[in-house]
């Protein structure tokens, strides 16, 4: 399954409900990649941006959706079983189908 499949997938799932931007999904995509820290300056020269305002809202979109959390004395931290890849292979709520399987 491509980043774009699963993207796509989790867009679907969460925008109509929290209104999670596909930004804000991808860059969720890169943070679940980090292990114990979270590098939002090397995520962000990754995706070739520099606009730290855009950078800021789509992090404020994540935290609202409660899809990352801030924690005392670290940046932030993947909410809830987000850091675990098998918790992106098949969403809760999500079939097949959402994934283009046959």
């Amino acid at each position: 399954m491509s980043a774009s499949q699963i993207s796509q997938a989790l867009l679907r799932r969460y925008e109509p409900t929290c209104g999670v931007s596909i930004e804000a999904v991808e860059l969720l995509l890169l943070l679940v990649k980090q292990k114990d820290k979270v590098d939002f300056e090397f995520i962000w020269q990754q995706r070739g941006r520099r606009n730290p305002k855009e950078l800021a809202a789509m992090l404020d979109e994540l935290i609202t959706a409660g899809l990352i959390r801030e924690v005392p004395g670290k940046s932030a931290e993947i909410a809830d079983g987000w850091n675990r890849t098998e918790s992106l292979q098949q969403p809760t709520g999500l079939s097949d189908d959402d994934f283009g399987a046959s």
